[in-house]
């Protein structure tokens, strides 16, 4: 059970509440966050920092809402990672780009 030092417990109703309000999240919170809700994004930068990995992360919160949020994985079992970076909303869209494929000269 996640509680809060006033001795409530921490939700995903509370998170959503604190995120609607733009309150200012806890490293705790946010890897609560990570922890509950549900990935639908993952990509991670080895070595980006001091023996750490740099990741980003979207998740659902509900339907059609979605935050990303940046955090520090160690690589070393004695070192915490770290979450110092707010989470921002993102919408889901989809890109259209230009990609070159290998030329056929048959």
């Amino acid at each position: 059970m996640n509680i809060y030092d006033d001795g409530t417990e921490i939700t995903k109703q509370s998170i959503k509440n604190k995120l609607a309000n733009n309150e200012h999240l806890t490293e705790f919170e946010i890897e609560y966050m990570i922890n509950v809700f549900k990935k639908v994004h993952c990509s991670e930068i080895e070595q980006a920092h001091c023996n750490h990995n740099l990741v980003f992360t979207v998740l659902e919160l509900d339907k059609d809402l979605y935050y990303k949020v940046k955090y520090l994985v160690s690589n070393l079992e004695y070192t915490d990672s770290r979450y110092e970076n707010q989470p921002y909303r993102v919408k889901k869209a989809t890109k259209t780009f230009e990609v070159f494929v290998p030329y056929n000269s048959n």
